[in-house]
């Protein structure tokens, strides 16, 4: 395709590890603390790329305070060829849709449409992953993403794209949005001379009033109540692994013997709710069969009617996997997010509901996201646990900022949203067995997206679950990694990683821990060269106890129970053969026949 208009949206966010909140729950952003979102900086590489490969233009736009003007220059150094910058008060503490809706407004005003636009998989800060998926709907566009691959064939895109839960091959129709992962590409950067040599003067400032918002603003479906910087209660022992290890040992063995198993999963408050809908991962029976295990334990003790909409696949278990559930739709037809979203909002227009949860994967994320648009909902992501008192406001708890730091957030809409983060399997004791009621709902193809390969998925609640992780940060090289499965494997441990490891493509990111990965509470969590970022340690925040072993000793409070500075090729194999001793004198002896 020739003259190819790209336009990529970029984000200014804190650099910091750290974040701290206002009284009224906004981020605050100190000045000299903001840049260039990392995951941006790959979407604006691939569109400068594209737009030289196939003589078009590659546009850029940003939406937020007039500092974001140097992270348009920086586009601009590296070659994209215009820049917009939306910024008003009155756009201040937009939430993502209320973003996503600035975004289509700025598109939808423009005299010549863009064939692609592109965003970056998730923002630092924020780390919602909505923005994208919500723009396509508004614009009413496919969407894809995170795309680590993409080739351009005609009017379509054929991507290779990186999921929460695995990898998946499809072809795309153009127009479309898609969000590009890590390792699609090296991300652009300008030096501060070049930044400072481009004018301020050629960036496009545009306000509400240009953008058509003459009577308000847009308005944001969630908020944030407050900020809860809770202290871990973490021992933070620090031990030298060369001269003290033996005491290193010691302590490690009294911990696992004197605690218990790392709590499964936080209450969730009794629902005074009328109606739930759960929406199933086709391709995480074990995470659907744990979170709709937790709603019921909501719904027990009144009358909420929980509805599931599933796959035939996954209804097979329903005897085990829905005990309780009141309602069971069956879907058939297609299984493609973007064929799906229409069938289930009209469904839900249908038969109304106060809430409706999905798992916090990549296919929950994108139903969610498009739904939250087309019935005008809040959409809360990356939910630890749900507190529902005052219908029909919908509030959870989210790790933001650092890892000591947790949000309580609300829907300020009549359907609340949630996308709900695998926390351990909760009790099912008391449930009450029912036989659900059927329906089917018939998905038709789109044609917009379809599949250009088997797509590959992994198990999500495996992880979720284990008792024992080894998780493995920039201080174990790629080589390496043999000799951490190998010692994993000893102890029945999984293996998981920093943002780090995910992006260089060592580990599927279906294996990161943090804010922008997964959630976890092991009996047992050790993280093998890892510098103990807050982003990483806030994704195990609920395990029972942690170990760092790191190279360097940490400044300041190191936030885990114990710290071992030394290399780990000589500490890490005799922590796993006291485990595996520890284990196997907790394990019965078969009786004898």
């Amino acid at each position: 395709m020739n003259g190819l208009r790209i336009l990529v949206a970029i984000k200014q966010v804190t650099q910091a590890d750290f974040a701290d909140f206002d009284a009224s729950g906004r981020m605050v952003r100190p000045p000299e603390d903001q840049g260039l979102n990392p995951f941006c900086r790959r979407a604006i590489a691939t569109g400068v790329t594209l737009a030289n490969q196939h003589g078009g233009t590659c546009s850029v736009v940003s939406m937020g305070p007039p500092s974001a003007t140097q992270i348009l220059q920086e586009a601009l150094a590296v070659g994209a060829h215009h820049a917009y910058l939306l910024s008003d008060p009155r756009f201040a503490g937009s939430d993502a849709l209320a973003t996503a809706e600035v975004l289509a407004r700025f598109i939808q005003t423009r005299s010549h449409p863009w064939d692609l636009i592109l965003t970056g998989r998730f923002a630092i800060d924020a780390n919602t992953g909505l923005v994208g998926v919500q723009l396509a709907e508004f614009l009413g566009l496919p969407y894809a993403g995170a795309a680590k691959q993409l080739d351009l064939d005609d009017n379509s895109l054929l991507l290779n794209t990186e999921l929460d839960d695995g990898v998946r091959s499809i072809r795309v129709a153009l127009p479309a949005v898609v969000a590009v992962a890590e390792r699609i590409c090296v991300p652009a950067k300008a030096s501060p001379d070049a930044i400072e040599a481009v004018a301020v003067t050629t960036i496009q400032r545009l306000d509400a009033d240009d953008l058509g918002f003459t009577h308000g603003s847009p308005s944001s479906r969630t908020r944030v109540n407050h900020i809860r910087h809770a202290s871990l209660q973490r021992l933070n022992i620090v031990i030298d692994g060369a001269t003290e290890l033996d005491k290193a040992l010691a302590l490690l063995s009294d911990r696992l013997l004197t605690t218990d198993q790392a709590p499964t999963s936080q209450p969730v408050t009794t629902f005074s709710l009328a109606r739930v809908a759960y929406l199933c991962d086709p391709d995480q029976p074990a995470l659907n069969e744990q979170l709709v295990t937790y709603l019921l334990n909501g719904c027990a003790s009144n009358d909420a009617q929980l509805t599931v909409l599933a796959f035939p696949t996954t209804a097979q278990t329903t005897p085990r996997a829905f005990l309780g559930a009141h309602h069971l739709v069956c879907l058939n037809g297609s299984r493609l997010e973007d064929d799906l979203a229409p069938v289930i909002a009209e469904w839900l227009q249908n038969h109304p509901q106060q809430l409706v949860v999905a798992p916090a994967t990549s296919y929950g994320r994108e139903l969610g996201g498009r739904l939250g648009v087309t019935l005008d909902a809040g959409v809360l992501t990356d939910l630890d646990r749900l507190t529902i008192t005052e219908p029909p406001t919908i509030t959870g708890w989210k790790s933001v900022g650092s890892v000591a730091s947790v949000a309580e957030v609300s829907t300020t809409t009549a359907i609340g949203i949630a996308l709900l983060r695998p926390r351990g399997a909760p009790p099912i004791d008391g449930l009450v067995p029912t036989e659900p009621t059927r329906s089917v709902l018939t998905v038709p193809e789109r044609g917009r997206v379809s599949l250009a390969g088997t797509p590959e998925t992994q198990d999500v609640a495996q992880f979720a679950n284990a008792p024992l992780v080894l998780a493995v940060g920039a201080g174990v090289t790629s080589d390496a990694l043999t000799d951490i499965y190998q010692l994993a494997a000893t102890i029945d441990a999984e293996v998981g990683c920093t943002r780090k490891i995910a992006d260089l493509g060592l580990l599927p990111r279906s294996r990161q821990i943090g804010i922008t990965g997964r959630s976890i509470s092991p009996r047992l969590y050790i993280g093998v060269g890892t510098r103990g970022s807050h982003n990483h340690l806030s994704g195990v925040s609920g395990a029972g106890t942690t170990v760092n072993l790191t190279q360097s000793p940490p400044l300041g409070d190191p936030g885990v129970d114990l710290t071992i500075v030394g290399d780990w090729h000589q500490t890490l194999p005799p922590i796993i053969a006291q485990l595996r001793f520890l284990l196997e004198r907790s394990t019965p002896t078969p009786p004898r026949r």
